[in-house]
């Protein structure tokens, strides 16, 4: 695997870029980043996303020598997949707080699985299914059709500005981006209510497995319970594509109990890693991250 610094400039002051992974010239994988206001520190909300499977460590430490290369500081989400007790350590590499998920398995047909989720789980699922006028979609291509993409969008954005949320694409252009890069590894399960998207989430899929790293629903589909059908839906779709089983994306028991709650009743199996990876060609500068990391209460 090799690595390629790709510059996706947005601004001057404070530029938005990436790094490209590759592999026998094929583009791997991409950790999309924005430059802090503090001296050559980069961060990732998002943490890279693979369209394979691939050897962490060897991300890790190819990573490292890059950032000792350019001398710069990378902040990155973690993925749950990185093996840390075979992980030699770095005096320039740290690893910061935890974070938690649910996997599901996806081995049952959706009508057999329902049965084994939780019953107030069961019932709000089959209610939204149930509901009038409402209709349940996915889509897996013609990701950045205009009056779609600018639906999803424009849900995702007043979702996050109505909970004060940081946002995992912060513009139209990030995010259309991401999806042109992986139109191929991304699905959409999505309702509408008289041809209006009032439900979305997104998922990541690599080769058996998928993420999912989005979604929102307006404030008639929550009281409809919409999204226990979107889930479903999605369900039904990767059980289609023979997927093994999907990461829900994380979850706060303490200050998100609601969404804790959600993902939970699905019966999935809480796994945990490290929530952060810091790598730096300096300590003062992985000192300094590890302050910044902690003035966002982020660990």
């Amino acid at each position: 695997m090799d690595i390629v610094n790709i510059f996706l400039f947005e601004g001057v002051k404070i530029p938005n870029f990436g790094i490209g992974f590759y592999e026998d010239e094929q583009l791997t994988g991409f950790l999309s980043l924005k430059k802090l206001p503090l001296k050559d520190i980069f961060f990732s909300h998002i943490g890279p996303i693979f369209k394979k499977n691939i050897n962490q460590q060897k991300y890790i430490y190819l990573l490292s020598s890059f950032v000792k290369e350019k001398k710069i500081t990378i902040i990155s989400k973690v993925d749950y997949s990185i093996n840390l007790s075979k992980f030699i350590p770095n005096k320039f590499i740290s690893f910061k707080g935890v974070k938690k998920t649910f996997i599901n398995n996806i081995e049952l047909e959706g009508d057999i699985w329902i049965k084994t989720i939780r019953r107030k789980h069961r019932y709000y699922v089959k209610k939204s299914l149930s509901e009038k006028d409402y209709s349940y979609s996915i889509r897996d291509k013609d990701l950045i059709e205009e009056n779609f993409f600018s639906q999803i969008f424009s849900l995702y954005k007043t979702e996050m500005e109505n909970k004060s949320a940081p946002m995992l694409f912060t513009n139209r252009k990030i995010f259309k981006e991401f999806l042109e890069r992986n139109a191929k590894n991304v699905a959409i399960s999505f309702c509408t209510f008289r041809d209006k998207i009032c439900f979305f989430s997104l998922c990541f899929i690599k080769n058996n497995s998928a993420v999912q790293i989005m979604a929102a629903s307006d404030q008639f589909a929550r009281k409809k319970s919409i999204s226990y059908g979107g889930f479903f839906n999605m369900y039904q779709y990767l059980f289609s594509r023979k997927i093994n089983f999907i990461d829900l994306g994380g979850y706060d028991e303490n200050n998100n109990h609601g969404v804790f709650k959600y993902k939970e009743g699905f019966g999935g199996k809480s796994l945990e890693s490290s929530q952060y990876l810091i790598c730096s060609n300096s300590k003062l500068k992985l000192m300094v991250s590890s302050i910044f990391l902690k003035a966002l209460k982020s660990v």
